[in-house]
């Protein structure tokens, strides 16, 4: 059995539901830095701030923020809260 994987990188911006997405062969920090620097071209005349979980590769220090791009990251271990007694 041979198994092989493609790790999709998305965004979606919660004013008006536009959604950027590229499927790369690796989830690594080289993969992110193409990610954002596609969604800073996509949208050149906008300020994005991006929010992310503390994967790795999101937090790298090789990691290329385009000027236009701003991150900021979820608390670690966040829980969602469900309404079940």
């Amino acid at each position: 059995m041979i198994r092989e994987y493609v790790y999709v990188f998305g965004a979606i911006s919660p004013k008006d539901g536009c959604h950027d997405s590229l499927v790369l062969p690796y989830a690594n920090t080289e993969a992110m830095s193409v990610f954002l620097e596609e969604v800073s071209r996509r949208h050149a005349n906008e300020r994005i701030l991006m929010f992310m979980d503390q994967a790795g590769w999101h937090k790298s220090k090789g990691l290329k923020v385009p000027e236009n791009i701003e991150l900021a990251y979820l608390p670690s271990y966040t829980k969602l809260h469900s309404n079940e007694c």
